[in-house]
């Protein structure tokens, strides 16, 4: 399959991985053939692209590290959970309601830990308006993918992805005037969005939540140099939990399309976060980040330096920058191949455009 941009898809193709509405349910299956009513459907969902198969690309299969439909789950469970909160503004009614939560990151650990050699593939296609419950799941996924990697146990990934899940809680405590406001804020409206860590802190610590993941709320927006939020921590005062969630979290934020942004490609978002290595995130943070996700997920279609034009393929552990690349032939008479930008033969290609 490839991932096509909603404004070209067109009638008669065929969908390659099944859609999910905001409230959770299927929208459309994988294998439908998509006729106009159901490509303007798609269009209403506020997507930017989907997957689709075709004869080049039938083969082409795209292995995430968790279920969709349990990434889908977790998403309804914690817009749920977190209007409860904006509307009640209080703690004492959700120890319950978080225990739901806690079984689904479980289910989220035992699918990565099954999964864990697979790289992170999959260009999320959220929907911007349920933006602030999507992202969440996915900084939580990401966070437990890389603590995986770095060798954490169980109960300290469990701990991260709970912090992470939880990290943008206190956004629900902000005035929706500011939380929803369309242009830029003013300093002042700035300086309150900031204390939404602090803000979801407090919450988070009324439902007896450990120190470690009470950190990484607490922390995921402080940087390595001492310029970040609200504590103005420097590295070596960070904790680890709050270094992961603060990459996973800006990695999310900048390949997601917003109704005032288009989202980032994923090659671009790991160049800023390479580039920022120990001014804003941790190096070794980082090094285990881009050995686990791909910054040219399976699906796209590339153009490369010696000007073919190819759908990437696969990607490799440790080796996401240098993905393998199936070939359209230029001629009837050619058939298909495969290149492996990560062997050394190839090593003078590189990817010189994504096409969207």
């Amino acid at each position: 399959m490839r991932l096509v941009a909603v404004d070209d898809l067109e009638e008669g193709s065929v969908l390659g991985k099944t859609l999910y509405s905001p409230m959770g349910g299927v929208l459309l299956r994988k294998g439908v053939t998509l006729r106009e009513s159901l490509i303007s459907s798609i269009k209403r969902q506020s997507l930017s692209a989907v997957y689709i198969d075709d004869v080049f690309t039938q083969e082409i299969e795209i292995k995430d590290v968790i279920k969709e439909e349990t990434r889908s789950e977790i998403s309804q469970k914690v817009k749920n959970l977190f209007c409860n909160i904006a509307d009640n503004k209080g703690a004492g009614s959700y120890d319950r309601s978080l225990k739901p939560i806690y079984e689904l990151i479980e289910s989220i650990l035992d699918q990565i830990i099954s999964n864990r050699k697979l790289v992170v593939n999959l260009i999320d296609l959220k929907n911007y308006d349920d933006y602030t419950f999507q992202h969440s799941v996915n900084v939580a996924v990401l966070s437990a993918v890389i603590g995986i990697n770095l060798g954490f146990t169980h109960r300290a990934v469990t701990q991260l992805a709970i912090g992470a899940l939880f990290h943008d809680v206190g956004k629900m405590f902000v005035p929706k005037d500011i939380l929803q406001k369309k242009g830029k804020l003013t300093d002042e409206e700035m300086e309150t969005m900031k204390l939404h860590s602090v803000y979801g802190f407090d919450f988070c610590k009324k439902l007896n939540f450990t120190n470690e993941a009470l950190i990484g709320v607490l922390h995921h927006h402080e940087k390595a140099n001492g310029s970040g939020y609200p504590h103005g921590r420097v590295k070596s005062d960070i904790h680890i939990n709050a270094q992961i969630i603060a990459i996973a979290d800006v990695y999310d934020a900048m390949t997601s399309k917003r109704s005032y942004k288009e989202a980032m490609l994923p090659s671009d978002a790991i160049e800023y976060i390479m580039g920022n290595a120990e001014q804003h995130f941790s190096s070794e943070v980082v090094n285990s980040f881009i050995k686990k996700v791909a910054a040219y997920p399976v699906g796209l279609t590339v153009v490369l330096s010696n000007g073919s034009k190819g759908v990437v393929c696969e990607n490799t552990e440790g080796l996401t920058m240098r993905p393998k690349v199936k070939i359209y032939p230029q001629t009837e008479a050619e058939t298909p191949r495969v290149i492996d930008l990560a062997e050394p033969e190839n090593r003078a290609l590189t990817i010189l455009q994504v096409i969207r």
